[in-house]
């Protein structure tokens, strides 16, 4: 098992303590326990070796020290697809902005649903009606006057 001992000689695996968890012992005979490096994590006590989050959920890291899988997180470019329980990772779509296992809309686009990015089509002089940057939870970022699905319907008090 993971155990480390800060006295030099130690007879057994008795006099030595079990690594705690987000650490590992690396090897036998060692006099501490290391912080487990980023993209791996220990979630119980007395590891030899820290689990890469990748081979849980290919495509993500996780913080140094991290202390369970929940700390995995996919890495830029990829999000956490939650109708498939969010794994593995999955590539962004077109139109999106992936980081932190979250989608948001790239200007230019909508999020119609969860991982759904929709292109807007109503252009204004000043561009897309569309300013993305919000995920399919947040509010829609529309031109101002812009509401609605695709930003498509007019706020009161303004026309097209």
């Amino acid at each position: 098992a993971g155990r480390a001992s800060a006295v030099l000689g130690a007879k057994s695996a008795d006099d030595c303590e079990l690594c705690p968890l987000g650490t590992s012992a690396g090897a036998s005979g060692q006099s501490a326990c290391s912080e487990c490096p980023g993209g791996r994590f220990s979630g119980i006590r007395g590891l030899m070796e820290c689990e890469h989050c990748s081979s849980r959920r290919p495509f993500s890291t996780a913080p140094p020290g991290s202390t369970a899988s929940d700390n995995c997180t996919c890495i830029d470019g990829y999000y956490k697809d939650l109708t498939r329980g969010g794994l593995p990772c999955e590539l962004c779509p077109t139109g999106g902005k992936c980081s932190n296992d979250v989608v948001l809309a790239e200007p230019g686009f909508y999020m119609a649903g969860m991982a759904m990015v929709s292109r807007c089509s109503l252009l204004t002089p000043d561009g897309s009606v569309c300013l993305g940057g919000a995920s399919f939870d947040d509010e829609q970022n529309c031109r101002t006057g812009h509401r609605g699905f695709l930003c498509g319907s007019c706020l009161e008090g303004y026309s097209r």
